[in-house]
């Protein structure tokens, strides 16, 4: 009989490979992947692009989501010649990175904690073009109005609450480990999961929404996969001694 922990992944399909991989041996590991992301065409960001004031302008292009960095190129065509790149995580960063032309001394980290208003203190120079989903904070605004700097902003995806059949929703409840990566996730998870089900995140974002409805949340020391991956070997070891 299989005695290790149950735990479940829950971003996209193709996004959960790493964790599991890392997970493997620790843990019994099912993916039920709770949201789905609806990409714009870079023809319809170049068309709202064109429609911008600041065209030539932009001396910065934020970026705080992987999901975001394909449109990082048809951007830079509409910023200034000098203009930076700043991204929010490592993922972002590698994923910008990744696509082809960009120049890594045009990137630029946030060195404090991976969120919007960090982003926005760490950030310079303006005017600002923001790539962001359509669901997001008025962090970055707020503190780049308060720096007297223009942003503009394109709406370059959508994420989806993908529809649970029977199957996932058993997985879910029979968790005793449920990663959760945003808030649009637990918005998903939240009407199957156990109250006695530990939840890890990879952020406080994502914990203050999970707090909302759910007492047992856990934040890993950053958002990378080996981080979150070694809190939930912690939290497998602790739930199988306390079975055992």
């Amino acid at each position: 009989m299989n005695s290790r922990c149950r735990v479940v992944l829950t971003r996209e399909a193709s996004r959960n490979r790493e964790l599991a991989t890392a997970l493997a041996n620790d843990a019994r590991i099912v993916e039920v992947p709770l949201t789905t992301t609806e990409f714009r065409t870079t023809e319809e960001i170049t068309r709202e692009l064109n429609s911008l004031s600041h065209q030539g302008q932009y001396q910065t292009v934020a970026v705080t989501s992987a999901r975001a960095a394909r449109f990082v190129p048809v951007a830079l065509l509409f910023a200034s010649p000098d203009a930076r790149v700043a991204v929010v995580g490592r993922a972002t960063r590698e994923a910008v990175l990744a696509v082809d032309g960009i120049d890594a001394q045009r990137v630029v980290d946030v060195p404090a904690s991976p969120d919007s208003a960090s982003l926005a203190k760490t950030i310079e120079r303006g005017p600002v073009l923001f790539l962001r989903a359509q669901r997001v904070g008025t962090d970055l605004a707020d503190v780049l109005a308060a720096k007297n700097m223009e942003l503009d902003s394109i709406v370059c995806y959508q994420t989806l609450e993908r529809h649970l059949n029977f199957s996932d929703r058993r997985r879910l409840r029979r968790a005793e480990i449920v990663v959760i990566s945003a808030p649009s996730a637990w918005a998903v998870a939240r009407r199957y999961v156990r109250t006695e089900t530990l939840i890890v995140v990879s952020g406080d974002t994502t914990a203050d929404a999970v707090l909302v409805d759910h007492a047992l949340v856990r934040v890993a020391a950053s958002p990378h996969v080996s981080d979150v991956a070694e809190l939930v070997r912690q939290l497998s070891a602790t739930q199988h001694r306390a079975v055992g």
